[in-house]
């Protein structure tokens, strides 16, 4: 059929696309092909766009290819036959900026914060591993046999695994007398309440109920047993939520439970590049929408941040490129964001998007994606689960079969991350402080970049006008309130009296203030600044799972870390002070109170020319080591007496 007008061509490229495409977005490799009158199948790209795949086929015959049309049409719908036919068969082009896509664009047509899933854990959290950087080193897990613990949007729930290995979640109850099944162990794939042993196995099912045999033994009936414990299960039965194990992170699905499709999940595009993801973990106390906001805010990268880390250093965002910065909006299959560049026929270097409900991605051309899985732990409290994927080619490649060098990027990773969220964090707090207490506005005036902002909040804004219009409530919120009181033995109470109208105006009171009728101990350890709860001789008790042991919440190992290194680049290297929160920690290293107290008064200094000590490689490679004890092995301790150390003699003799 070469001459006829219904004639149809598929074409399959697998090189570079310059001059015509310079990166590597499926967008802009769409719209070239579409151009050209050709729908784009298939497509991959690698090594920033300089190696692309793809796969097009010749536009039907009554379709018109044009600029204007194809703008239009954001789906990118395919017109030919043969096209149709492969799609059909290895499914459709899903049009992402990112390595990774969004499969649920409902969300973007009819914002909610329901029938979608949540990334809630790592899968190294539910073995019971402390941080990524023990489970990437192998080392047993501290926390094992015990459930995992957390919140979404406010509703406690667990995870743990049952005997297959395949996740459970369940809500953090105990249907016999509600007491808190994240106190309990983990036996055999089974959850076993701390106070009765009740215990519950695949899908939540209760398994056992010790009080059963409690009975003479000629009176013992199994077949009573069972029935008991099926009325047992059936009770739990709208404690259970559906949950998955999906591309190295834990999913957990907030609707309802029938309605849970897997098929909705974000997932990476099949052949695209190989990545080394490295997860880090961040504890936050203000909402999460200021997170969402402050990850899809170019300009602070360059201002507040201004090169404080090497990866952000090296992509020049810094105070004094400011001016050079160009913003330009985007919308894609899977959410909508920013296209950043420096200077005007400057590349692209980086591009951020925001994917309903809570995920914030980052990438470049470079095939580096880094995703923010943002989580509303509860109002004014934020956990975010940041996932960063490292382009694995040969360098990488090389590197990471070093034996332990995937827990030194591990860890050295984690700490940048940790002193971004630091510098972060406190404005944020008092962001959030000038806003819900004195009625500040969120924006007055934009600025660069807040078109974005205002995108974000407006989808917000519509989700919660028709999460309000569905409950009939105009003050409904995606939070969790309360449970369910169906068919109890013995309804909820309270201190103050049983009557429900009362429970009621108690509760409501008190989630209008955000404090709980029931206060926990919110103790924390003095070396670690992990959260210890309610302590108790066997079990401690946690409220505010989950446990807020990373930083920016927890900064204490972090700050003893930087503490450390500072010194050592002074002492040894001649380093100036940093620009850091250890300023006023310290008492900014010989200004503050702790020089003080050691000089009283202040001697006439003589000026002499600082070089660089000889000891400079030395005293480096012997930070590297102890910094390494005080990352790797959690060490606090240690870290607290070298700083110690170092602080009260060899700083003061330095100078």
């Amino acid at each position: 059929n070469g001459d006829s007008a219904r004639a149809e061509s598929m074409i399959c490229f697998t090189d570079s696309l310059k001059p015509f495409v310079d990166v590597p977005f499926t967008s802009e490799t769409s719209s070239y092909f579409s151009r050209n009158n050709l729908d784009l199948v298939q497509h991959r790209s690698r090594w920033g766009g300089a190696v692309h795949f793809a796969l097009v086929s010749s536009k039907g015959a009554n379709s018109i290819a044009s600029d204007e049309t194809h703008s239009k049409n954001k789906s990118r719908q395919i017109t030919g036959q043969i096209g149709k036919f492969v799609a059909e068969r290895v499914g459709g082009l899903v049009s992402s900026y990112t390595p990774t896509q969004g499969n649920n664009p409902e969300l973007l047509e009819k914002p909610s914060f329901d029938n979608t899933w949540y990334a809630v854990a790592y899968p190294w959290q539910i073995d019971g591993h402390e941080n990524a950087v023990h489970a990437a080193m192998g080392w047993k897990p501290k926390n094992a046999g015990k459930p995992f613990s957390t919140r979404l949007w406010g509703e406690p729930i667990i995870i743990y695994r049952d005997e297959d290995g395949t996740p459970t979640s369940m809500v953090d109850v105990c249907p016999h007398r509600s007491a808190p099944l994240s106190m309990g162990t983990v036996e055999n794939g089974k959850v076993v309440c701390f106070y009765h042993g009740w215990s519950f196995g695949k899908d939540s099912a209760c398994t056992d109920i010790p009080t059963l045999n409690a009975v003479a033994e000629d009176r013992l009936d199994p077949e009573r047993n069972e029935r008991f414990k099926e009325r047992a299960t059936k009770a739990n039965c709208q404690n259970n939520r559906a949950v998955v194990e999906h591309e190295g992170m834990i999913w957990v699905w907030k609707g309802d439970i029938l309605a849970a499709d897997p098929a909705k999940l974000p997932s990476r595009r099949r052949g695209d590049m190989d990545s080394l993801p490295i997860s880090t973990v961040l504890d936050y106390d203000v909402d999460y929408s200021y997170i969402v906001e402050n990850n899809l805010d170019s300009p602070h990268l360059f201002y507040l941040h201004d090169g404080s880390v090497p990866p952000i250093e090296s992509i020049g965002m810094m105070a004094k490129n400011m001016d050079q910065l160009r913003l330009s909006s985007f919308q894609d299959d899977c959410g909508f964001g920013h296209l950043g560049k420096l200077g005007d026929t400057g590349r692209v270097k980086k591009l951020l998007r925001f994917d309903p409900p809570n995920i914030v991605r980052h990438g470049g051309v470079s095939g580096f994606e880094e995703e923010f899985h943002i989580i509303p732990i509860a109002p004014y409290r934020t956990r975010v689960l940041l996932r960063q994927h490292l382009p694995k080619g040969p360098i990488l490649s090389t590197i990471t079969s070093i034996p332990y060098m995937v827990p030194f990027l591990t860890a050295l990773v984690n700490n940048w991350n940790y002193h971004i969220s630091l510098e972060d964090a406190v404005v944020m707090k008092g962001q959030s402080h000038m806003i819900e207490d004195f009625g500040a506005p969120r924006m007055k005036i934009g600025s660069l970049g807040d078109d974005l902002i205002a995108k974000y909040w407006s989808w917000r804004s519509k989700a919660h006008t028709n999460m309000a219009q569905k409950e009939g409530d105009s003050f409904a919120s995606p939070y969790f309130t309360s449970f369910e009181q169906k068919k109890a033995g013995i309804p909820s109470g309270t201190a103050y009296g049983d009557d429900p109208q009362l429970m009621s105006q108690l509760r409501s009171d008190s989630q209008k203030r955000n404090i709980p009728l029931v206060t926990s101990d919110g103790t924390r350890d003095e070396q670690t600044g992990n959260e210890i709860g309610t302590w108790g001789i066997k079990q401690n008790y946690v409220q505010n799972s989950p446990a807020a042991d990373f930083p920016p919440m927890n900064y204490k190992a972090y700050k003893n870390a930087l503490v450390f290194d500072d010194m050592f680049k002074q002492l040894f290297a001649g380093d100036e002070k940093s620009n850091t929160m250890i300023k006023t920690a310290m008492g900014d290293f010989g200004e503050g109170d702790m020089y003080k107290k050691s000089y009283p008064e202040k001697k006439p200094k003589i000026k002499r020319e600082r070089k660089k000590s000889k000891l400079a490689g030395p005293a480096y490679a012997a930070a590297a080591v102890l910094t390494g004890m005080v990352v790797v092995d959690g060490n606090v301790a240690v870290a607290n007496a070298l700083s110690s150390m170092i602080s009260n003699n060899i700083f003061f003799l330095w100078h």
